[in-house]
């Protein structure tokens, strides 16, 4: 996903590691788009916009990139 006025990558999905100021989602966009229609359908269930808290103790913490992929790392190593 790319930024229209200043054409900057603003995601990416693939397996490929982007730098750390882009979002990365480590899926191909087939896949990366079903997890978020799953997550929307989710949200939605729950009463998104209005459930407060409804993504965790997390939704509510500063997002840091960085610990989002390590923590993506940690998930896939687990599951070899």
């Amino acid at each position: 996903m790319f930024d229209g006025e200043t054409n900057r990558v603003l995601v990416q999905c693939s397996s490929a590691e982007p730098p750390e100021e882009v979002v990365w989602i480590p899926l191909d966009s087939s896949e990366a788009w079903h997890a978020i229609k799953a997550t929307a359908l989710d949200l939605i269930d729950a009463g998104y916009p209005g459930c407060i808290g409804c993504a965790g103790a997390e939704d509510e913490q500063p997002w840091d990139e960085r610990t989002s992929r390590e923590n993506l790392s940690n998930e896939e190593l687990s599951h070899q």
